[in-house]
């Protein structure tokens, strides 16, 4: 038992995430783990890990520890008002900012699974700019 919880540990790997260009100090910074492409992604109840960070700057920065090694998509939502989602106009267009992991470039929807993934097999720094 001893030697799988050692091998476990040694596949563990830790993500830092920092979020740039966020717009005012209103609210918090909900940042989402992904690890499977279902089409959950960016569904803030559907995450993998999880961090809420208090807004203190134009930057912040988390870190998960202890992460398998596999496939990962991180989703990031500036919720002002502190309602654990992303709130949208009647037309479905996000009201508040967000961003994705490899920074995908803000169009008429937001980034895929796919377009955002990365492998973790070391740990890793990641940046995901803001849009609004």
């Amino acid at each position: 038992m001893s030697l799988l919880l050692s091998y476990s540990l040694l596949i563990a790997n830790d993500l830092a995430v920092t979020v740039t260009k966020i717009q005012g100090e209103k609210g918090d910074i909900l940042i989402g783990v992904y690890n499977r492409d279902d089409g959950s992604f960016a569904d803030t109840s559907k995450y993998y890990k999880k961090a809420t960070v208090i807004i203190e700057g134009k930057t912040v920065s988390t870190t998960f520890k202890g992460l398998p090694n596999g496939v990962y998509a991180v989703a990031v939502i500036h919720d002002e008002n502190q309602n654990k989602k992303i709130d949208k106009n009647f037309l479905g267009i996000p009201t508040e900012g967000y961003g994705f992991s490899n920074n995908h470039k803000f169009m008429l929807r937001g980034a895929t699974f796919k377009e955002s993934q990365f492998e973790l097999d070391k740990d890793k720094e990641i940046v995901v700019k803001m849009g609004y």
